[in-house]
């Protein structure tokens, strides 16, 4: 059971039903199992699974590698999978890295799916890579191969006790083994002087398309938003301008401006917070998105 005594669920990969279950816990190592039925007079269901994982087993001079893993089978609507994952990951000094695979394997007919990701940081620059097979989702008609990576980087200036600088930027692509890939390439500024937070953020999105009667897009958004913390309460204002268009034409360009502001303070009332927000404005279509104020309490108990 969870914290408020209702049932844990685990998922039955292959499929999106929830299933009731159980977990069992002895020194990391951990097993299940859970069961569904549904009979009536016309059709049934069942769903069974069960599963295990080993705790992270950590060696080396000074541990700094760990692998662990898990593996389960699983029925639903006579439908049987079995499947499995694997996780190694690497952490010391400045370098640390991991991979981690899944595995599923549905009897039937002998479809086979994973996923994998791997992650490395160094320093502060980070590489992260995501693959999957089409079959690994319940949804895929097809086989493809969906492959994403990220390279990013973060860094913090510190100019004194009251002034920061964070910047951090990223180049991301998305299937990158298809027609219809994006590109982002974006950026991050906060910058803390004092009671003062000024964030700005820039991200291109470009969409190459595989429908040959659409046209490639750019999507522009930038935003900024200044914080003010007082010992009493808090204050935000952001603007958000955003851009779409034709990258090839050039011609269709929709723009939007969106503003939003806020004040919120847990000091008026003991144990609460009050918030008063203004949101959902558009500048540039102010007619139609004239936006709304929400005040709001919650109390923690």
């Amino acid at each position: 059971d969870d914290e408020d005594g209702d049932p844990d669920y685990d998922v039955v990969a292959g499929d999106s039903k929830l299933i009731p279950g159980f977990t069992v816990s002895y020194k990391d190592w951990n097993a299940g199992f859970g069961a569904e039925g549904v009979w009536d007079d016309d059709s049934s269901t069942t769903s069974i699974w069960a599963h295990a994982e080993t705790p992270a087993f950590k060696f080396g001079e000074n541990e700094e590698f760990s692998v662990e893993a898990g593996a389960y089978a699983a029925m639903y609507n006579n439908d049987k999978y079995v499947g499995g994952g694997f996780k190694a990951a690497y952490a010391a000094d400045k370098l640390s890295a991991d991979i981690g695979t899944d595995l599923v394997v549905k009897r039937a007919d002998v479809d086979f799916g994973f996923e994998a990701a791997a992650n490395a940081t160094y320093d502060f620059v980070t590489l992260n890579v995501y693959a999957a097979s089409g079959t690994y989702f319940s949804y895929a008609d097809e086989d493809p191969i969906k492959l994403d990576a990220k390279l990013s980087a973060a860094y913090k200036f510190d100019f004194n006790e009251n002034v920061a600088l964070d910047v951090t930027g990223f180049v991301e692509v998305r299937d990158a083994l298809e027609k219809s890939m994006l590109l982002s390439v974006g950026a991050t500024e906060a910058t803390t002087v004092d009671a003062f937070k000024f964030e700005f953020a820039e991200t291109a999105d470009f969409y190459f398309l595989a429908l040959e009667d659409t046209d490639a897009m750019t999507t522009l958004e930038i935003s900024a938003k200044v914080t003010y913390t007082h010992e009493k309460f808090t204050a935000y204002a952001k603007l958000v301008p955003a851009f779409i268009f034709d990258t090839d034409e050039n011609t269709d360009t929709f723009a939007a401006l969106d503003f939003e502001c806020g004040i919120s303070s847990d000091k008026v009332v003991e144990g609460a917070v009050l918030a008063l927000t203004y949101k959902g404005a558009d500048f540039i279509d102010f007619e139609n998105y004239k936006g709304a104020v929400t005040a709001s309490c919650t109390i923690n108990f």
